[in-house]
Order: C-alpha cells, then structure tokens, then sequence
C-alpha cells in the first residue's frame, strides 16, 4: 500500500486504519522532510521515500 502523506495528522490516523485492514507493507511518500524515517515506521510505514518532484510515476517502474 502506498500511502502519499500530506498531513502527519491524517497520516497517523490512516496508518492505524491501514494496518488493522490490510497486510501488505505500508510505503510513505512525503515530501516534508522535517519528520524523520523512524517516525513513519513507528508508525507502521516499512519504507519512507522522501521526493521534491510531483510526479512520483518513477515508484511504478
């Protein structure tokens, strides 16, 4: 499940829904780079990927 974060907010409240409902492994997108990688795992995220760009179609390839 890719999960593309705006809000840490919004994020830590879907994440708990995410992880309850699905089993696949949750990947963050964000661009705001002020949080750290451990701070999205600890809340279920088993990768952070941070980008600058809008276009994050480089994740399909």
């Amino acid at each position: 499940m890719v999960f593309l974060e705006d809000s840490l907010a919004d994020t830590c409240t879907l994440a708990e829904v995410i992880k309850a409902s699905i089993i696949a492994p949750l990947i963050v997108v964000t661009k705001n780079k002020k949080y750290p990688k451990r701070l999205y795992e600890c809340l279920g995220a088993r990768h952070v990927v941070y980008t600058n760009c809008n276009d994050i179609t480089f994740l399909i390839h």
